[in-house]
């Protein structure tokens, strides 16, 4: 297991030199142009999908890739992943929404309010998820 080991070797280093977790994977992510191409499109699709439904935001999870955002008026929500990523997405009381980060040092990495009254139960319950295929045909 090279990858592995290599990956065990630089969690020590890092740890040796008191640097925050951040997972080899979204370094490589974040290095590579198609890859944020690919997540800048989808999150673009989400926005323009969730604003032609009516609705004020979306709250994805399909790309592991932690965001809280505006894109065209609309309020993206992603929760990431708590294994690779270690990212938590909450919602207090108040319906302010926070990307959290647990590590060594947890942080707020994002934050929004959602700035409207809760959804009537009817709206609630025509909330349905997007279906993949309706947001590659766009």
């Amino acid at each position: 297991l090279p990858c592995a080991a290599s990956i065990a070797v630089s969690n020590r280093l890092r740890r040796w030199l008191k640097l925050a977790y951040l997972p080899l994977s979204l370094v490589l992510k974040s290095c590579a142009p198609q890859a944020l191409a690919y997540i800048r499109a989808f999150e673009t699709r989400v926005a323009r999908t969730t604003q032609a439904a009516g609705f004020d935001g979306a709250i994805c999870g399909h790309i592991h890739y932690g965001h809280v955002r505006r894109i065209e008026g609309v309020l993206y929500l992603n929760d990431g992943d708590w294994v690779e990523h270690c990212t938590a997405l909450t919602e207090d009381a108040h319906g302010r929404f926070e990307l959290l980060h647990w590590s060594e040092h947890p942080a707020t990495l994002g934050a929004a309010g959602c700035g409207a009254d809760a959804p009537s139960p009817a709206r609630l319950r025509a909330l349905r998820p997007l279906a993949h295929a309706a947001l590659r045909a766009k």
